[in-house]
């Protein structure tokens, strides 16, 4: 069931963009996560509402927890710091996957599996 903050305005839910189904795909995170994310930030929870400013930031905060969540990195700080390193040497479109990636092959580096 969604939480009460929800239960008004499904919009998100409803109508997700490119850009939520790209970070639900790669993260594993669905739409109604996306949502508490944005609530979480002040930011309106229908897509459309959004500037592109708050979109970034969503979309780079998402990312973040995510590489977090899943053990690529043990602080905030330090996910932070290295994805914005990324962000600098990829183009915007392809950054998500890249982000991805990235975290992946750094998995690998620190398990000695890659020289």
């Amino acid at each position: 069931m969604a939480p009460p903050f929800l239960v008004e305005n499904t919009a998100m839910l409803n109508h997700p963009t490119p850009l939520f189904d790209k970070l639900c795909e790669v993260t594993g995170y669905t739409l109604l996560d996306l949502a508490v994310f944005a609530k979480d930030e002040g930011y309106p929870l229908m897509p459309i509402l959004l500037s592109p400013f708050q979109k970034i930031q969503l979309r780079n905060i998402v990312l973040c927890h995510w590489a977090i969540k899943e053990g690529y990195f043990t602080s905030w700080s330090h996910a932070e710091v290295e994805f914005i390193k990324l962000w600098g040497k990829v183009k915007e479109i392809d950054l998500i996957g890249a982000w991805v990636d990235y975290c992946h092959d750094r998995e690998l580096i620190s398990q000695g599996m890659v020289c």
